[in-house]
């Protein structure tokens, strides 16, 4: 962990693929954490990570990091992480919320239908194959799924995500259960220390300042501290005027 915080000091280290799989090894014990208040304790389990999500207009995917489906409950989870600020992205969320939306109206087997098309639009056949059969066990509950969740795990200072829509969560590092059960409970502790190191990094890199708007919509000063850092300007304003009337 400690050698992934000195990565993310790196130019296109894109270090969310290096975190990625050691967060897999924990996911189901912290999805039970995060949406345990809301759905049974148990039951939770990884369909795969990188699964893909058809497009609408073509036989090619837009990925989620991983899928997780809750057999009692008929819920699958599709679960984002990101380590950037600057890595949110509206048009992906749009996509993962058409996908919550279909599985709502119609049922969660075209999810797998979905992976049968672009396997056979594929160049790479064998591993859309091995895909398929690693879900073999878990596609009957992905095909009786009824509603889903949007879960996004980032850090603080990312793009805010819109408020008030339905099955969307977002949950800062700083802000993960301190303690989860399960084998890996001993190993969560020290990969929980260093999300929250590089929630305080990534935070501090987009600036510190108050982000509240006395209109109460969403905070334009994420969006603006996210633009700044994306052109590569490292100069943080102190201070935002909005608008005629100057609100602060």
């Amino acid at each position: 962990m400690a050698e992934i915080l000195r990565l993310n000091d790196l130019p296109k280290v894109q270090v969310e693929r290096v975190i990625g799989p050691v967060l897999g090894l924990l996911l189901t014990d912290l999805v039970v954490q995060l949406l345990g208040e809301d759905h049974p304790l148990d039951g939770y389990e990884v369909v795969a990570p990188e699964f893909p999500l058809k497009k609408e207009t073509a036989d090619s995917s837009t990925n989620i990091d991983w899928l997780v489906v809750h057999r009692a409950s008929r819920r699958v989870v599709l679960v984002e992480l990101k380590t950037s600020a600057r890595s949110m992205d509206y048009e992906q969320l749009a996509t993962y919320t058409s996908v919550q939306d279909r599985v709502v109206r119609t049922g969660g087997g075209f999810l797998m239908d979905d992976v049968q098309s672009i396997r056979k639009a594929s160049r790479e056949k064998a591993k859309y194959g091995h895909l398929l059969r690693t879900c073999e066990r878990t596609g009957p509950a992905v095909r009786a799924a009824e509603t889903a969740t949007i879960l996004y795990l980032a850090p603080r200072g990312a793009m805010p995500l819109p408020s008030g829509h339905t099955d969307l969560i977002h949950r800062v590092f700083s802000s993960l259960p301190a303690v989860v059960s399960g084998e890996l409970a001993a190993q969560w502790l020290v990969v929980r220390e260093a999300l929250v190191k590089l929630d305080g990094a990534v935070a501090g890199a987009a600036g510190a300042v108050a982000r509240t708007v006395d209109t109460g919509t969403p905070a334009h000063e994420d969006r603006i501290l996210t633009n700044l850092e994306r052109i590569g300007e490292t100069r943080v304003p102190l201070r935002f005027c909005l608008g005629t009337s100057g609100h602060q």
